[in-house]
């Protein structure tokens, strides 16, 4: 999502389109089909999902959980991918400036994280890995 030129409303920029479902409790994503990153891999709502669930909601990086544009209540959305161009925020309650949120500074962070790159760094993905990389460089804390 972003700001259209004069700022006055959210537009589509890597989701083409998006529905809004049950009074604002759910949002669907229909990313653009084609995009990739910068060494050619598709970009999915895998990588979304990896950005919840191997960033975004690690309690060793993120101590104090997942940033408030994610969190209705007290409570994180849940994450879904539908399909591969697919994917779905949901909550208990309605999140009315979720569209907002995500064309805000940080909410660009749901498009930042490429899995099949990034994954061989996660200590949910790739716990041994991690610990050899960690090992290696002597690191005593894996959110530092």
């Amino acid at each position: 999502m972003r700001w259209n030129p004069e700022g006055t409303e959210v537009i589509p920029n890597i989701a083409e389109s998006w529905e809004i479902n049950d009074e604002g409790r759910e949002y669907v994503f229909h990313l653009r089909e084609g995009l990739k990153w910068s060494d050619g891999e598709p970009f999915t709502a895998d990588d979304i999902l990896f950005w919840w669930n191997d960033v975004e909601t690690d309690e060793e990086l993120f101590p104090e959980g997942p940033h408030p544009y994610f969190v209705v209540a007290g409570e994180p959305a849940t994450v879904e991918a539908i399909d591969p161009l697919t994917v779905s925020f949901s909550w208990s309650n309605p999140n009315g400036l979720f569209l907002q949120n995500l064309s805000a500074s940080y909410g660009v962070r749901v498009t930042q994280f490429a899995k099949h790159y990034l994954e061989q760094f996660s200590k949910k993905s790739s716990p041994n890995n991690v610990a050899e990389l960690m090992a290696a460089d002597s690191a005593t804390s894996y959110g530092d």
